[in-house]
């Protein structure tokens, strides 16, 4: 019954705590939903920090509670691992959409917005002639007006709003 007892808080604290970890994770990919963000040196280590913390609570946990078994410790590492890994995967999708795709640019106007940013790094646009531009971009989707100079071509980049 004594053991029992000393179990109990440490039992509801790890809850708790895998709680508030997945928590973060939610939060995070959400954000990453949003913003939109890719894979570079300070996302992964954005995502990287729950995993530590969780990591260092689940020794932690190990060491001040006799009664965990290493399976427990080790499948909690893993599953905060597992969560952690899907931030990733979705910020490798987000890349992969970003990459500027003459396919998906012509037929998919919702996601022109992620490949804009992808698509000046490659192109240089200024100075391009007519032809070079429809041959990069296909044919705009609406022509100019009299108050836009003739060189200006107008592409939708799908709906307004985030996401």
């Amino acid at each position: 019954m004594e053991t029992m007892k000393k179990r109990l808080p440490y039992a509801f604290a790890h809850a708790l705590c895998m709680f508030i970890y997945i928590g973060m994770y939610v939060a995070g990919y959400i954000m990453i939903d949003i913003l939109h963000l890719r894979i570079s040196f300070g996302t992964m280590v954005v995502t990287l920090i729950p995993l530590v913390f969780w990591i260092l609570l689940m020794l932690n946990f190990y060491k001040n509670l006799a009664s965990m078994s290493k399976a427990f410790l080790i499948s909690s590492i893993i599953i905060g691992i597992f969560i952690c890994s899907i931030s990733w995967v979705k910020l490798g999708y987000n890349e992969w959409k970003s990459h500027f795709d003459y396919d998906r640019w012509v037929s998919n106007h919702e996601q022109r917005s992620y490949m804009v940013a992808s698509l000046l790094e490659q192109h240089e646009l200024k100075g391009r002639s007519h032809e070079e531009v429809l041959a990069l971009l296909g044919a705009p989707d609406t022509l100019a007006t009299s108050q836009e100079p003739q060189s200006t071509y107008v592409y939708g980049m799908g709906r307004a709003g985030l996401g």
